[in-house]
């Protein structure tokens, strides 16, 4: 039995047969997409580490975009300015308004969303690994800390690594993201990462979960 071939030999007839259709279902088709010949695993652009951990590894890129320094900005002051408006008069007054404080705390929470939605685009990553024990068994992160989206992937299930429109756009341009193709549903993410590091992962994933040790 040759497992990496896909191949079994009945011992009794010789008779050679597809594993994968003795199983019942038939191994996946991979398609590894072109990396540029200057692609380096090892030249990580600002912002991107690249890490081996035993049999596995771990790719990190920051989410880091001028987004978030304005909307953190943008943050501070709306909601100061709400807290001047509706609270501080009341204040001074040494009367509560109980219309006027309602009034003022959907302004305060937007300012708390608007905080926090630019943290996230600020100290945010995107996380890609291998477990380095079984560097089969694979997790996608995208958050800050512990909080944020999380999916388990087993690499040996991705079948095409490829860069594809996310749907949204910025200045008319649109965002475009990395899709992950299985047969059990296709994976996106990275659309908040720049183009350079967006690149840069799709690469070395392609790299390291698609090609064969020969072709790296």
């Amino acid at each position: 039995m040759d497992i990496d071939a896909d191949e079994a030999v009945c011992s009794k007839c010789g008779e050679r047969s597809s594993i994968s259709e003795q199983l019942g279902h038939e191994a996946p088709v991979r398609k590894a997409m072109m990396v540029p010949d200057s692609f380096d695993l090892r030249q990580t652009p600002s912002g991107v580490s690249f890490e081996n951990e035993g049999l596995g590894w771990r790719i990190t890129a920051t989410i880091r975009s001028g987004i978030g320094y304005f909307l953190f900005l943008f943050a501070i002051i709306f909601g100061i300015a709400a807290v001047l408006i509706v609270f501080v008069p009341q204040i001074n007054a040494g009367k509560f308004d109980l219309m006027e404080s309602l009034f003022g705390i959907p302004f305060v929470g937007a300012s708390l969303l608007m905080g926090t939605i630019s943290l996230f685009l600020l100290f945010g990553e995107t996380k890609v690994e291998a477990d380095q024990r079984d560097p089969d068994v694979g997790r996608i992160f995208v958050g800050l800390g512990s909080l944020g989206w999380s999916r388990n992937v087993r690499w040996s299930e991705v079948t095409q690594i490829e860069e594809t429109d996310s749907g949204g756009t910025v200045n008319d341009r649109p965002i475009m993201q990395i899709t992950l193709h299985r047969d059990q549903g296709d994976i996106h993410f990275g659309a908040l990462l720049s183009k350079p590091r967006l690149h840069y992962v799709m690469y070395a994933l392609t790299q390291l979960v698609t090609l064969s040790p020969v072709d790296r």
